[in-house]
């Protein structure tokens, strides 16, 4: 609506093109800004897997050889490791893979939209061009 509403009280076809490429941009990157969000979370999410596991071979390591202890340092190293795939590959990917394809179908479709009333813009302003009213002149009637 706002494309449109610009479209009808635009200057000239130059000054139009100029506006709505700078608002497809921009609704563009806001678009892909909460894809990205979710792509970083993916990837992050293995290495903070890997933090955890380096901490319970730490553990693992400072048990020393008392089996009773190995356990649950064990458990933690794996657990890290779990979580860490788990989060990245079955929470935030799919999450990130579904914002990514709507976002794609999305911008096509705006970059559509903006091509086409460009392709308006350039016929109906060049043909009209600029308008300028002259006020009535009250002072002559009509006979």
């Amino acid at each position: 609506m706002r494309i449109l509403n610009y479209l009808a009280n635009a200057k000239d076809a130059k000054d139009y093109e100029e506006w709505v490429r700078l608002e497809e941009h921009s609704a563009e990157t806001k678009q892909n800004s909460t894809a990205d969000y979710w792509f970083s979370a993916a990837e992050i999410a293995p290495a903070i897997g890997l933090i955890g596991t380096i901490t319970g071979l730490i553990q693992l390591f400072a048990t020393g050889i008392d089996p009773l202890k190995m356990g649950p340092a064990m458990s933690f190293t794996l657990l890290t490791s779990l979580y860490g795939l788990f989060v990245s590959h079955i929470i935030a990917f799919p999450i990130y893979m579904r914002l990514h394809t709507r976002a794609e179908i999305l911008n096509g479709y705006r970059s559509k939209i903006v091509q086409h009333t460009i392709n308006i813009a350039g016929i109906e302003l060049a043909s009209v061009g600029r308008v300028h009213f002259v006020p009535a002149n009250p002072s002559k009637t009509a006979a």
